[in-house]
């Protein structure tokens, strides 16, 4: 955000920033949070608040992303805290990977939804969209 300011003859021609208000930095916290700065990720995550695990295929079908897609936002999921992955047997089909959500991820998730909640309905109420 920058403030414009004018020279003595009152021509705005100089352009500088301002103090950050706190909806710019509700903004540039949802933009730096590296894993959940992609719709897939956020859509993997809200998918796996409902559940308390699910495998790989039916969070690939849930959010319907391709499987190497899914598959390189889960290990970024995982690197962050967010997720657990693990192998193990379904006792009708054989192998199967198993992806659950943290804690950390639970609450970061909530932090993420309820900071774009805020922003959203401030500019809904202001018709600035």
């Amino acid at each position: 955000m920058c403030k414009v300011l004018s020279n003595t003859d009152g021509e705005s021609n100089v352009a500088k920033p301002s103090s950050k208000s706190k909806d710019d930095i509700s903004i540039s916290e949802l933009t730096a949070a590296g894993a959940l700065s992609s719709s897939a990720r956020v859509g993997i995550m809200l998918a796996l608040l409902g559940v308390e695990r699910i495998t790989f295929t039916d969070l690939m079908l849930a959010v319907k992303v391709s499987k190497s897609s899914l598959n390189k936002s889960v290990k970024i999921l995982e690197q962050a805290g967010y997720v657990t992955v693990r192998k193990g047997f379904k006792v009708t089909g054989g192998p199967r990977t198993f992806i659950q959500i943290t804690e950390k991820g639970k609450t970061s998730i909530r932090t993420h939804l309820e900071t774009m909640r805020r922003l959203t309905s401030k500019y809904l109420k202001n018709n600035q969209v």
